[in-house]
């Protein structure tokens, strides 16, 4: 049994029941909730358990096949994870997995080494000229916000006096809270931002990560050389 707060839960079950109490934390429906260190190291163990999937990956004797296996297994398994943890509490296991996307790819090159500038191409959708290896740190913002979003519009059906208050506490709310270390330069930092998210949560995320992806891909051309820069405009469709 689980309880924020070791006064709650004496105030409702009797001294005479011996039930274990945990007050670090548990997990419900799989998301994990409770004090930071245990909610990281539960997410961390997450995703060290991808580990066995890309050694499995790499014995493959099809490259190609491991790679489409490693874009479509690997690197969507935390995404559920991203819906209910904050980014700032889940980052150490956005890194190792991103980590060891990279890693696994690019034994599956040939131990190639992979340039930042390459690996940014790398993880873009294949309609940007990638191979679509998201990063689960492209994504772990828009899937938290997105779960915000369709939460709050929930909460006033099933609780009609909170309505007041959740709309004070979304104009009042700054999107900056629980993201923590990201790049948003791409979200306005404003409590009304949030309410014109909650207007339209139809396909969020996605309308989200569109958004951090395109301005990923103009800042790769605003600083590659003019002859790769041309090559990304094309590959948009804009010509070169």
């Amino acid at each position: 049994m689980f309880s924020p707060s070791t006064q709650a839960m004496s105030s409702v079950l009797p001294s005479d029941i011996n039930i274990p109490v945990s007050y670090k934390g548990t997990r419900i429906l799989g998301i994990p909730i409770g004090q930071n260190k245990l909610v990281q190291s539960t997410c961390l163990d997450i995703a060290k358990s991808g580990d066995e999937l890309c050694k499995q990956l790499i014995n493959l004797a099809d490259p190609q096949g491991a790679t489409l296996l490693l874009g479509h297994c690997h690197t969507t398994r935390l995404k559920y994870l991203a819906q209910g943890v904050s980014p700032d509490r889940l980052k150490p296991a956005i890194l190792m997995h991103d980590d060891l996307t990279c890693s696994t790819f690019a034994t599956l090159l040939g131990n190639v080494a992979i340039t930042a500038n390459k690996w940014n191409q790398v993880t873009l959708p294949v309609r940007y000229g990638g191979f679509g290896l998201t990063l689960l740190e492209t994504v772990s913002v828009p899937a938290f916000l997105s779960s915000w979003a369709h939460s709050l519009q929930k909460l006033p059906d099933r609780f009609p006096h909170l309505q007041d208050a959740i709309e004070t506490m979304i104009l009042s709310s700054n999107v900056q809270q629980g993201t923590e270390g990201f790049k948003l330069h791409q979200f306005p930092n404003d409590g009304q931002m949030l309410v014109d998210l909650l207007s339209n949560t139809k396909q969020l995320q996605q309308r989200l990560t569109e958004k951090i992806v395109q301005s990923k891909v103009n800042q790769m051309i605003n600083e590659s050389p003019v002859k790769d820069a041309s090559r990304l405009r094309s590959l948009q469709g804009k010509g070169a």
